[in-house]
């Protein structure tokens, strides 16, 4: 018999227990999470506000960032398909980061702090506070990881390898499911942040056309479309299955990229949900431009201003808008 005994608030807790409204009272501040959470967003000067207990660690490079969109795929045979929501909150970002070298004491803090989540507790990640900024670098304090205003993270428990006295390294997931299609532009962006940053986003939140070139050599396959019997007693026969027989796969890898055309790939994905297409040159043995999808990206930090991206995307036969 299955157990259904549960407390519902550690579903979903609307208390939010990481802001204080009484820490957070006074002119110039927001003085509830309501205000906070909408216009710490939308305004120009990003007003005082202080987190309750955040997630302060800094994480080791290496770490990285994942985020998938949950789609529904519908094929209607000859190659045509469309992808469709599969649900409000459909777009996760997962943080994979990694804290090396770390002592005993740093490590025991960590430990402890995820350990008080009990894995569903909702809480901030938070390296850098808002007290001490100047206006015109206040919303540095939004971050979970730069370029990421990202917050409300889930932590299933910590990964630990002692290598030697005071030494450790521990890998942690952190989970998000906030995001949708009304609110995911605020996943890199927000309005207080610098104006020459916002403008590389809204660029190429628009773009049609994937114009960044990967780094080296592009990984491709060629998935060649066919209908395949299987009569048991007899060999399989093998026969084409209509227009669109052959799709083509790309991975795409882009090496040691800086601040700038980080931002430039993530605006450009994020802002396709993986349900827009886009264009993008196929190249050798003959070029081709052709229509691509893209349901999920890759990104390492590797060192301060330099990043790794991955992303896969698969040919579509037709162009497609949102559904």
């Amino acid at each position: 018999m299955i157990n259904c005994n549960f407390e519902i608030s550690k579903f979903n807790n609307l208390l939010k227990d990481y802001y204080s409204e009484s820490a957070n009272a006074g002119e110039g501040k927001y003085n509830t999470f309501e205000s906070f959470a909408t216009n710490s967003k939308t305004d120009s000067t990003l007003l005082d506000f202080e987190y309750e207990n955040p997630f302060s660690f800094i994480p080791s490079y290496g770490s990285e960032v994942m985020i998938n969109f949950l789609n529904n795929k519908i094929n209607y045979g000859d190659g045509y398909s469309v992808q469709r929501s599969s649900m409000l909150n459909r777009i996760f970002v997962n943080l994979s980061l990694k804290f090396d070298n770390r002592s005993d004491a740093e490590s025991k803090e960590i430990i402890d702090f995820i350990n008080s989540t009990k894995g569903y507790k909702k809480f901030i990640f938070q390296p850098i506070k808002r007290s001490g900024l100047s206006s015109a670098d206040a919303y540095k304090s939004l971050y979970s990881l730069s370029p990421y205003f990202v917050q409300e993270f889930t932590s299933q428990g910590p990964e630990i390898q002692s290598n030697y006295s005071d030494s450790n390294n521990i890998a942690l997931n952190f989970a998000n499911q906030n995001f949708t299609l009304f609110d995911l532009k605020s996943i890199i962006k927000v309005e207080s942040m610098p104006s020459y940053r916002k403008a590389i986003i809204d660029e190429y939140a628009v773009k049609p056309h994937l114009d960044l070139l990967p780094s080296y050599a592009v990984d491709k396959s060629i998935n060649l479309r066919n209908n395949i019997a299987d009569f048991r007693d007899a060999k399989i026969q093998i026969a084409e299955d209509g227009v669109n027989e052959n799709e083509i796969s790309l991975n795409l890898s882009y090496n040691n990229i800086d601040d700038e055309k980080l931002l430039k790939l993530l605006s450009f994905i994020i802002n396709k949900q993986g349900m827009q297409t886009f264009t993008f040159d196929v190249k050798g043995p003959v070029k081709e431009r052709r229509e691509f999808l893209c349901t999920s990206i890759r990104h390492k930090f590797v060192f301060k201003g330099v990043h790794d991206v991955s992303i896969s995307i698969s040919e579509q036969a037709i162009k497609k808008s949102f559904q």
